[in-house]
This record gives structure tokens, sequence and C-alpha cells, in this order.
């Protein structure tokens, strides 16, 4: 089945998009790794115990934030793949069609929301 001028539009945009939000994590990823040198150099340069108790909490903050970045990169990848087979929209839980409010609202989303809903579900507990 072919898809309508309008699906290829939306698609093109929601790539447009979703390439937009990879732009913008690369560079936060950049900025994170170039914060972690600096607090590297602070710490060789010596400080007092309260300098290097808030230094660490900062390098811990940025490596925390630097997963983050690294998972929602591979989100958004995985998404721009899914365009690319025909399959982006479809819910990875029960194959439905997912919401397209919630698709435009989060374009990497993987699952309809209560597919998702069970996922953290489980997650939890």
């Amino acid at each position: 089945m072919a898809m309508s001028q309008k699906a290829i539009e939306g698609m093109d945009t929601t790539r447009a998009t979703l390439l937009g939000e990879r732009m913008r994590l690369l560079t936060e990823a950049a900025a994170l790794a170039g914060r972690e040198g600096d607090l590297t150099e602070l710490k060789a340069a010596g400080s007092d115990d309260a300098d290097q108790a808030s230094e660490l909490f900062e390098k811990e903050l940025a490596a925390m934030l630097g997963q983050s970045v690294r998972v929602h990169l591979m989100d958004i990848d995985a998404a721009l793949s899914r365009i690319d087979t025909g399959t982006y929209g479809r819910c990875e839980g029960c194959g439905e069609p997912i919401n397209p409010e919630r698709l435009e609202a989060l374009p990497r989303a993987r699952r309809c929301v209560p597919c998702q809903q069970r996922v953290e579900f489980k997650a939890r507990h």
C-alpha cells in the first residue's frame, strides 16, 4: 500500500524533527565531555574538601546526564530506522498504531501508552 503525499510529508517532518533533536543531543554530549575535563583539571590543581565534594557531585551528575543522552540518542536512531523500514508509528508491544498525538509529542516513542505503562510498571516492581 503506497503512502499518501500527506503521510510522506509527515514522515519528512518527523525525520527532520528527530535529526534536529539528535544534533542537539550530540552538542549537549560534547558540552558534557568538555565539562568533565574541566572538573578533572580542577581536582588535579588541588582544592579543599568542600570543593572536591562539589566537583565529585558535578562529575557524577554529568556522567548520569551523559548516560541519559546516550539512551536518548539510541531511541532517536531507532525511530529513524523505523521510518526507513516503514514500521514507524506502530507499537513494538502490541503492533497497533501509536496515537498520532503521542508521536507528535514524543517522536521517538516505541510503544503506545498502555504498553509503555506496562513496561514502566514492570521496571518499578
